[in-house]
């Protein structure tokens, strides 16, 4: 069973993004022109993470995902984290809960699928490890 002294709510933010979302700066990221069409479509269904980003995941093969964040007011893309098990991610947070156990709290065991929590440093526009 995970157990983690942190919660979501510990790392709340304050504002949400209601506007228009900046184009996307592919010249920000190199992961951004990478991977282009994914982060394209995934902007328009605006903020999903720490009020004014949208966090970004897809596949890359067996037990492997890659991510980047996306801040919508000015386009610009940061790397996100890579995974074997998903993520979890709040719009009113800036935690990232990498290889999320289930809703009881259990994961597989498995090395790949061990949970990890990040948070966003929004000074420092990047993820730091802190569980």
């Amino acid at each position: 069973r995970f157990v983690t002294k942190y919660r979501f709510e510990d790392f709340s933010v304050v504002t949400t993004f209601n506007a228009e979302p900046a184009p996307i700066d592919y010249k920000s990221h190199k992961l951004a022109r990478r991977y282009k069409t994914i982060i394209t479509e995934s902007v328009d269904f605006g903020p999903n993470f720490a009020g004014h980003y949208r966090f970004v995941s897809w596949g890359c093969g067996t037990c492997c995902e890659q991510s980047a964040i996306v801040d919508l007011r000015d386009g610009k893309v940061y790397e996100g984290l890579g995974s074997g098990c998903g993520y979890k991610v709040n719009i009113q947070s800036r935690m990232i809960l990498v290889a999320p156990p289930d809703d009881s709290g259990y994961w597989n065991g498995s090395a790949p699928c061990h949970p990890y929590i990040y948070i966003w440093s929004e000074e420092n526009k990047k993820v730091e490890q802190i569980e």
